[in-house]
């Protein structure tokens, strides 16, 4: 977890909201040095210690108010590249597994169950489809049967060693048109569910058979005229289907739509890959849920957003 801090002078961070620590009487400095490189830029800062609010306590009961005493996390003194500037967040909540924390740190949904702010360790998300749409949700202790239609299927994770890193399920085919490629034939793919990537994203020499075959221009005619095919994620024995309004995006380039297909080539080092990641383009389609007593992932069609929010005003 970390946040932007106020030391920190970078247009990325002045163009935030930041955390002052000289304005909270429970922060405590750590001052272990961190760096974390993501694939769009880096955040260098330091670590400190102070406690994380989930949400306003004074409008909840007591005992249903999810908070963390003495939560490790990052204040960010320096950032580089220019993709944390069109994001609108603050920071980030990272919610892998401890392996992945920074110099032993544990992270804060651990820390919700560790320190018996949570009663079941489940958490689940609900994207809106569309962008800029309002709506989505991150949910802590349970299922939301609102948020979803027909049946919530679990995929027990799929790892290579008893020390999970990310909720990575078994991808066992890509189906476009319904027709199996056998890219990931006999044995399967770890696919990461990861609301942190926009994209789906899998090995170069797998996935640009995928992108071939869904062949998206950007002048988006055959979206138009519903020429693309339908494109299917095999996970386990259960499909999961995406239409071509869900997996092209469109931008506006001088007043004109461009099609971009919503899938990437991304080929992790060898410690990390090859893995496939189910980013958000998968995860606005269905609702996800991960369990951390028996270690799996749930998956449903995601409701449509007057049903999950009835009484809002279109």
């Amino acid at each position: 977890m970390w946040v932007y801090g106020s030391s920190c002078h970078t247009d990325v961070c002045l163009g935030h909201k930041r955390f002052d620590h000289r304005r909270s009487s429970t922060w405590t400095k750590n001052g272990t040095g961190i760096m974390i490189r993501y694939g769009s830029g880096k955040i260098e800062g330091l670590l400190s210690s102070d406690n994380v609010y989930f949400e306003d306590c004074s409008l909840v009961k007591p005992d249903a108010c999810h908070y963390i005493s003495h939560q490790q996390f990052g204040e960010v003194e320096y950032t580089e590249g220019k993709a944390f500037q069109w994001g609108k967040y603050d920071g980030i909540v990272g919610l892998g597994f401890p392996k992945l924390a920074i110099d032993g740190t544990v992270p804060p949904f651990d820390n919700l169950f560790y320190q018996n702010r949570l009663k079941n360790p489940i958490f689940s998300f609900y994207m809106t489809p569309k962008a800029g749409q309002e709506g989505s949700i991150f949910s802590v202790g349970g299922v939301k049967t609102n948020m979803y239609t027909g049946d919530l299927r679990w995929h027990s994770l799929f790892v290579t060693d008893k020390t999970p890193e990310y909720w990575t399920i078994k991808l066992t085919d890509v189906l476009v048109d319904g027709k199996p490629l056998g890219i990931c034939k006999p044995y399967g793919c770890p696919f990461a569910v990861d609301t942190g990537t926009s994209l789906i994203t899998g090995p170069s020499h797998m996935i640009n058979k995928v992108i071939d075959r869904l062949d998206v221009d950007e002048n988006c005619r055959r979206l138009k005229s519903g020429k693309l095919p339908k494109l299917g994620f095999q996970i386990d024995d259960t499909v999961y289907d995406l239409d071509a309004e869900d997996y092209v995006m469109k931008v506006q380039e001088d007043g004109t739509d461009v099609c971009i297909g919503g899938l990437r080539d991304l080929d992790l080092p060898p410690e990390k890959g090859p893995m496939w990641i189910a980013g958000d383009v998968f995860l606005r389609r269905y609702y996800s849920v991960y369990d951390r007593n028996d270690l799996r992932v749930g998956l449903a069609q995601a409701a449509p957003v007057d049903q999950v929010y009835p009484n809002k005003r279109k």
